[in-house]
């Protein structure tokens, strides 16, 4: 399996700040990634230098083996991404609002509307779609951010703490869907959060990150020992050392 994320030697410094520092990382096709760290620890940071929302001083971010900086479309082309907290127009329908945005695929009219209907579907929000945004639940909306994402076929998924403010159905929904998506359309995802139990439900990789410094990288099996071992336990344990 290639590496469809790639972090070479990144350094991101704001004045004389550090906030990411000689950051390497590769995830591999297919893989649940879960990314964690402390407030402050660089996460969203580093999630804002793979979307190329900011430029790092020092290394490059590869998304399916293109330079973010050097060709951002093309390498953001099967990316999809919600850093920090879906926006909205919440006066729209959220057929309404997809259908907008799916303009911006370069779909003919009739292939824009089966393609909303589709991730509509996918997302579980079909019947709901025509009811305005302002009037969904953050689960909802957490939803309608990932059926955003899914038009435009995307091989990769960025999501920035996703399950903040969910209640427990909200939150299993999203996890249900993750993992549908994952094991039905071989989606990568790339996942932060600070609810730990729940990134253990789903990621079958990790990476935790300390002052901006990358801590540990890889299978989740191999840093849980057993089935009774928590994740929490393990992240104070790296987190402390």
């Amino acid at each position: 399996m290639e590496n469809v994320i790639e972090v070479r030697n990144l350094t991101k410094k704001i004045k004389r700040k550090t906030l990411i520092n000689d950051a390497s990382i590769s995830i591999k096709e297919g893989v649940i990634c879960g990314f964690l760290g402390p407030n402050g620890a660089g996460k969203t940071t580093l999630m804002r230098l793979l979307t190329g929302l900011v430029k790092p001083n020092k290394g490059e971010v590869l998304l399916n083996g293109k330079n973010v900086n050097k060709d951002r479309e093309e390498a953001l082309r099967h990316i999809g991404a919600i850093v920090e907290a879906p926006v909205f127009f919440e006066y729209l329908s959220g057929r309404k609002m997809l259908n907008n945005l799916a303009r911006l695929h370069q779909l003919s009219k009739s292939e824009r509307k089966q393609k909303v209907e589709e991730v509509l579907e996918i997302v579980n929000l079909k019947e709901r779609g025509d009811d305005i945004i302002k009037t969904y639940s953050l689960g909802m909306k957490q939803r309608l951010g990932i059926a955003q994402a899914l038009l435009g076929n995307p091989k990769v998924i960025i999501l920035d703490e996703p399950a903040n403010g969910l209640d427990p159905i909200g939150m299993r929904d999203l996890r249900e869907l993750i993992l549908y998506l994952n094991s039905t359309k071989n989606i990568t995802f790339f996942i932060s959060s600070h609810l730990l139990d729940e990134l253990q439900h789903v990621c079958n990789e990790l990476v935790m990150i300390k002052d901006g410094e990358i801590k540990y990288q890889g299978s989740a099996k191999d840093v849980l020992k057993d089935d009774h071992q928590r994740l929490e336990d393990i992240f104070f344990e790296l987190m402390s050392s």
